[in-house]
């Protein structure tokens, strides 16, 4: 469930967070154009920018 969670609260976040939005557009632009031989290097690198969204939307909830 609380993967669930954390997943709601990131998308909730991202449709009212321009910055949030930015921010992990960026990441995701930069990724796009790597290639991967493994998802899991992908899902790897994006880990950052998802959890600095989650911080932010959990702070936003304060």
């Amino acid at each position: 469930m609380d993967l669930l969670r954390d997943h709601l609260l990131f998308h909730d976040h991202l449709c009212v967070d321009a910055e949030g939005r930015t921010l992990y557009e960026s990441v995701e632009r930069d990724l796009f154009g790597r290639r991967w031989n493994d998802m899991n290097d992908y899902a790897d690198a994006k880990t950052d920018a998802i959890l600095a969204v989650r911080s932010r939307a959990r702070a936003a909830r304060r």
